[in-house]
């Protein structure tokens, strides 16, 4: 069993595991979703992990697939989250574009 972290530059951070444990012929598929509470409002772990990953293209071509609930601001379904659906679908194609199959939801 091992415990993960984001953003903590621990050894048990999700940048510092992901080499240790895959290598490029590996199959890898990541799923992360990360539902904020409701007072929060700003950037989310979600948000900050996926930076990361983009910032960190030796990580990003170990991941072949990403499943994402990328939490934006969209009045209709009651989120009210710092991002913007723009910048949601901005991430998803820098990831596309670096080769990673990114698979959104909702």
């Amino acid at each position: 069993q091992i415990y993960a972290e984001v953003a903590t530059g621990s050894d048990t951070d999700m940048l510092k595991l992901i080499p240790k444990l895959v290598n490029k012929d590996d199959f890898v598929v990541l799923k992360f979703d990360v539902d904020p509470n409701r007072y929060a409002y700003g950037p989310t772990m979600e948000w900050g992990f996926l930076f990361s990953i983009m910032q960190n293209p030796s990580i990003a071509q170990l991941l072949d697939e990403v499943y994402i609930e990328l939490h934006f601001n969209f009045p209709t379904l009651y989120w009210d989250h710092y991002h913007s659906n723009w910048e949601a679908l901005d991430c998803i194609r820098y990831l596309r574009s670096q080769g990673v199959i990114v698979h959104a939801w909702p």
